[in-house]
């Protein structure tokens, strides 16, 4: 028949090893949206995986040095805020076709990726790396190429 079907896997592993991700992934060709887990990058490599980063998980740890570091809570409100215009672009086209999200992602999307991504280079060299801030800007500046992999 002609309708698509969603599956949610659960699978426990008591072991954070790459093997796991290898051997869950075997055979998988498409996108797969992931946190920084380390784990994952054997499979994503071995396989035709396209591995697109999580704006949650970045988020959240902007979220954490917001509430750790109230000295530094504008910086991580500025990335706060630009995060949550693109989910409010993608909660206004999550029911649209492909062809209208990209050409939404790329005339509204990107323009507020570039500024994100020129307050992350402008923001990176002047934060501690250790500090709450520090780490959110580290696991940005090092998820970035998944993280706009969906534009």
């Amino acid at each position: 028949d002609n309708q698509t079907h969603k599956i949610i896997l659960f699978d426990y592993d008591p072991s954070r090893s790459s093997a796991v991700p290898l051997r869950l992934l075997e055979g998988f060709d498409g996108a797969l949206m992931l946190d920084g887990y380390a784990g994952y990058d054997a499979a994503c490599a071995a396989m035709p995986i396209r591995r697109l980063g999580c704006w949650a998980h970045a988020r959240r740890k902007f979220v954490e040095a917001s509430k750790a570091n109230k000295k530094n809570n504008g910086q991580a409100g500025k990335a706060i805020k630009l995060i949550a215009k693109l989910y409010k672009l993608e909660k206004g086209i999550k029911d649209s076709d492909t062809p209208i999200k990209y050409e939404q992602r790329q005339s509204k999307a990107k323009p507020i990726v570039e500024q994100l991504q020129a307050w992350l280079n402008d923001i990176k060299p002047k934060v501690p790396p250790k500090s709450a801030l520090g780490t959110a800007v580290t696991y940005l500046a090092n998820q970035w190429p998944h993280l706009i992999g969906y534009l």
